[in-house]
């Protein structure tokens, strides 16, 4: 049986030698891309914002019956607010919160006395006193079966709140 003999020829090594080089030279920058790619896209960063909000600025709203309320009819009510705060106050809408009446009148019933909301969406300027609300309400003095008599001369407050 023959023996087949393998030699080595020198010139073969450094070929290979460099293809596996030139294969290792393109694949290595082709990883290293990819890695900084994924961590590139993977990275997250978090961090905290801190910053003041204002307080809401406190307001008045005071308002005015021009007229006498009678039963069955509606008195047009007109509005003022202030606005000591720091900063403009925006009204709407406005709300009849409750209504009293003074003490020389006790029979008069509070209860028929009702206002409907009104919407103002007006902004009143900051340090502003008695700044007056385009908006107007209307205040109904119901016709019912209380004795109307006891509201006569009635002097009435009432009570509002906005926002």
């Amino acid at each position: 049986m023959s023996q087949l003999k393998v030699v080595k020829d020198p010139s073969m090594d450094a070929l290979l030698k460099k293809k596996v080089w030139a294969i290792a030279s393109t694949v290595d920058p082709v990883l290293i891309g990819w890695t900084v790619a994924a961590a590139y896209w993977t990275c997250t960063k978090s961090g905290n914002i801190q910053a003041s909000v204002g307080t809401a600025s406190s307001f008045t709203l005071s308002g005015s019956i021009t007229s006498e309320a009678v039963a069955d009819g509606f008195q047009p009510v007109s509005f003022m607010a202030s606005s000591p705060g720091p900063s403009d106050v925006l009204v709407d809408p406005i709300h009849l919160v409750g209504l009293t009446v003074d003490t020389a009148r006790p029979a008069c019933v509070t209860g028929d006395f009702s206002m409907a909301d009104v919407s103002a969406n007006q902004s009143v300027p900051k340090g502003s006193v008695n700044f007056p609300i385009a908006a107007t309400g209307s205040l109904l003095c119901a016709n019912t079966t209380s004795i109307q008599k006891a509201r006569q001369g009635a002097t009435l407050t009432l009570a509002f709140s906005s926002n």
